[in-house]
């Protein structure tokens, strides 16, 4: 089973993006990078509220198999 990090996924694109990983049988773990809480509960999800300014203090929450970024800015994982 994989795990991903996605970034990007409170918005319109991003919110259909997720729904679909959590749906997958072959994603045990789909975790989000947010700036604010979107409210979305699911057992696969682990919502991560932070600061994107800082990357020293989520760089060890960085776990993932496979990656998706549906900002509309460059993703930059340290």
């Amino acid at each position: 089973m994989k795990t991903a990090l996605f970034i990007g996924s409170s918005g319109l694109i991003g919110s259909q993006l997720l729904n679909l990983l959590l749906d997958r049988s072959d994603y045990l773990k789909v975790i989000t990078f947010v700036k604010r809480d979107t409210g979305i509960e699911h057992p696969k999800n682990t919502r991560n509220i932070i600061d994107f300014d800082k990357p020293k203090t989520y760089k060890d929450l960085v776990i993932d198999d496979d990656f998706f970024c549906t900002t509309g800015f460059l993703c930059k994982i340290y």
